[in-house]
């Protein structure tokens, strides 16, 4: 797999992680599978070439080719086909309301089509983006229409941000009551607010930062020590991190290890392709 970090324009820092183009490396006619993790951080993901398909029981379904992606609560799986490449504009928590038009919920788990998400200007986009042959093309469009919609943008509520300064600082760590007193309100009030502009309640926001930040920190190169672990990130015992780990990557710790962690780092692998860097753990 490879990955380019593409520069965007400046007004857009605060609101936008990062800009990537994804190219994987998958022979002819073996469809290579990655696993995905629950992740708070929204983004518009642009597939170039073959669509990437969702696994499933049922046999899954085909992702929209241009789609913005809320916050993920749960894990899953994706195919890609030879000769893919996607385009990603991934957001910080928080930060992606001016651009996907409604409530963060709306998008919890789902993969919304621009013409959904947009109406007829997602539509527009569509049609433009399938008569383009470059990367750049693609990007330059859908970068305009970021910054028309920011244009149009009133502000964030401040308690919002207060509170994800706090979660992401603390690395998951910070309780929903702290959450509520950086942003000076009940926790109610800021469950509400989460919902809306988050896409997820404080308390699943700060169990996933915490779980993407344990993630982070576990190398191939050493077997991890699971009690030390709990305890280095603030879980009282092992329970709640195994919880963890089977609601937000569907596998035990170990097994995560094992199929994901040490496959991830060997060169090119595919592996880990779809799903955004865990880091840095900040808001802007």
């Amino acid at each position: 797999m490879k990955k380019t970090h593409l520069a965007f324009d400046g007004a857009l820092k605060p609101y936008i992680r990062y800009c990537t183009l994804k190219t994987i490396a998958v022979k002819e006619g073996a469809p290579v599978r990655n696993k995905t993790q629950a992740d708070p951080w929204p983004s518009f993901v642009i597939s170039l070439g073959p669509a990437i398909h969702l696994a499933g029981p049922d046999g899954g379904s085909t992702l929209p080719k241009a789609a913005a992606f809320g916050a993920g609560e749960t894990p899953g799986e994706v195919e890609f086909r030879p000769g893919h490449r996607h385009l990603t504009f991934s957001f910080f928590p928080g930060k992606a309301h001016p651009f996907f038009g409604s409530s963060l919920r709306e998008f919890t788990d789902r993969a919304v089509p621009l013409s959904e998400c947009w109406g007829q200007e997602g539509r527009i986009l569509e049609e433009r983006i399938q008569e383009f042959s470059s990367p750049a093309q693609v990007k330059a469009v859908i970068e305009a229409e970021l910054l028309r919609r920011l244009n149009l943008f009133e502000g964030y509520p401040a308690a919002v941000q207060a509170s994800l300064q706090v979660g992401l600082g603390s690395k998951g760590r910070a309780s929903v009551g702290a959450l509520a007193a950086a942003g000076g309100c009940s926790p109610a009030h800021l469950k509400r607010l989460f919902t809306q502009w988050v896409g997820l309640t404080p308390k699943v926001f700060a169990r996933i930062i915490r779980f993407q930040a344990l993630c982070d920190a576990l190398s191939p190169a050493e077997k991890p020590n699971w009690a030390g672990l709990s305890y280095d990130f603030g879980y009282s015992h092992q329970s709640p991190l195994i919880r963890d780990f089977q609601d937000f990557a569907g596998e035990s710790p170990l097994r995560f290890y094992e199929s994901v962690v040490i496959p991830a780092s060997l060169p090119n692998s595919p592996l880990k392709a779809f799903q955004p860097d865990p880091t840095p753990f900040h808001a802007h």
